[in-house]
């Protein structure tokens, strides 16, 4: 989250998929999501994400930030994974993407 004194600044596209990169990279192997607690396996190169904490952490609003996740997946540079607990599907503000290192420029 970038803030100028008290108020935040709006990411930029570029800046919103570095982030993104950053927090596939380097975050742990497991994160607890959501307000049970659930611990979910996260693999080098994946995120375990939630859409209302992605929007404050950018600045934008929830449609822009479902657009631009939409539009990382058709151009190939990341893919949707849908992530289940006990057969049941997570609530739809979670999600998990991978990244295709292979779309990568330098190939991590």
């Amino acid at each position: 989250m970038r803030k100028k004194g008290r108020r935040q600044i709006k990411f930029t596209r570029f800046e919103a998929y570095q982030d993104l990169i950053i927090m596939a990279f380097i975050y742990p192997n497991r994160q607890i999501m959501g307000k049970n607690g659930v611990m979910v396996d996260v693999n080098k190169g994946e995120i375990v994400y939630n859409l209302k904490a992605l929007c404050k952490r950018w600045a934008w609003n929830r449609n822009i930030v479902e657009k631009f996740l939409a539009s990382l997946v058709k151009l190939g540079y990341v893919e949707y994974v849908e992530t289940t607990r006990k057969g049941e599907k997570f609530v739809p503000a979670f999600g998990k993407i991978r990244f295709k290192t292979k779309g990568l420029p330098w190939g991590i």
